[in-house]
């Protein structure tokens, strides 16, 4: 790696580490992803994950980020890939809680219809986790493929997949029933939206990840009204159909979820007058430049850091998660925004805004 200068560690994680690193030549920040040496030396990991990475770099798609080069050594194994500029998803989940609906539905049409452009050439292998979704001044770029299945099929571990990971994983995988494709594609969405709209994962990030397979094999999803009892219905019965056990009540494709979720837009108005964004102040500040979530941590911990390609994940869910109530419980709190958190949301939604106007 002499082309590259070490900036800075940015996480750490059973798979890998994640530096903000240097162009030596060019001077140019980059980001540089090395992978952990005994998964380097497991070729049948190694194999699919640098086919994963290589159909990435081919898709060659502005909503893709730039994978400017794989490496493989003697001693490591690391990807290259441009270095961002904005927040992701996730860091916008972690301090706002769930979106209002006027904020949510522009981000999930743009985030359908990259994916549905992504698997109408051929693209499958992206990780679709809120902390891979980044949002940017020139509009929404998927940051990871997903290395978790990966993971799974080769080294069957499960210790080494965080919750978040884990939670994305559809049921059939757990149950030998399918292979993982765009179904499993079409369930991850399923878990992004659940969290943009609950402000959470569907189960307890307590859970071990010994057990939260069985959960996701046998436990209903918990209803996203529970926790924001804004969200309109026929919103949420597009994400409890992406997020069906059997894939065959999942939708089709990407395209019919597009469809569907079109078609909500255009004949149930209320649902996005169900939730309204905080108005901006007469004159506004620019929008600060935020590093990526991989590449600012939140916090100095390691096992903080949130987002992108080589993290713990242990940030992946607001910090007082609760168990899903039973049916005598009486129902959570709700994590619908409140007042006290629009003020500081509105340079969020000046980017959230910024990115459903790319077409």
């Amino acid at each position: 790696m002499d082309a590259y200068r070490l900036v800075k560690r940015l996480g750490k994680s059973s798979t890998g580490e994640t530096y903000k690193a240097e162009d030596q030549t060019l001077g140019i920040p980059l980001i540089l992803k090395i992978l952990d040496p005994a998964l380097g030396k497991n070729e049948a990991f190694l194999h699919r994950y640098q086919t994963a990475w290589r159909a990435a770099a081919q898709w060659n798609n502005r909503h893709m980020v730039r994978v400017l080069a794989f490496r493989r050594t003697s001693r490591q194994v690391y990807v290259v890939t441009e270095y961002l500029r904005g927040k992701s998803l996730e860091q916008i989940i972690l301090q706002n809680g769930a979106l209002p609906c006027s904020a949510a539905l522009p981000l999930i049409k743009r985030l359908l219809r990259v994916v549905h452009l992504a698997h109408s050439q051929g693209i499958f292998c992206l990780d679709l986790k809120p902390r891979n979704i980044f949002l940017t001044p020139t509009g929404l770029i998927l940051t990871d493929v997903d290395t978790a299945t990966i993971l799974l099929d080769t080294t069957h571990s499960l210790p080494r997949l965080d919750h978040a990971a884990l939670s994305a994983i559809p049921p059939e995988y757990f149950t030998g029933q399918g292979a993982r494709d765009h179904q499993g594609q079409i369930y991850a969405l399923g878990i992004t939206l659940y969290q943009m709209l609950s402000g959470r994962l569907p189960f307890d990030s307590r859970i071990s990840p010994q057990e939260l397979p069985r959960r996701i094999v046998r436990e209903p999803i918990p209803s996203l009204r529970l926790y924001n009892p804004e969200i309109p219905r026929p919103l949420e019965t597009l994400v409890t159909t992406a997020l069906a056990k059997v894939p065959g009540d999942r939708y089709s494709s990407v395209e019919e979820m597009l469809r569907d979720f079109l078609t909500l837009e255009e004949h149930h108005p209320a649902v996005i007058a169900s939730s309204e964004a905080p108005q901006a102040p007469p004159s506004p500040a620019p929008l600060p430049e935020q590093e990526s979530a991989e590449q600012a941590p939140a916090s100095e911990d390691p096992e903080k850091i949130t987002g992108g390609f080589f993290t713990n994940g242990a940030g992946t869910e607001p910090p007082e998660q609760k168990h899903a109530p039973s049916q005598s419980a009486a129902p959570p709190p709700s994590n619908a925004p409140t007042p006290e958190r629009s003020g500081e949301m509105v340079g969020q939604y000046r980017l959230m805004e910024k990115v459903a106007e790319d077409e």
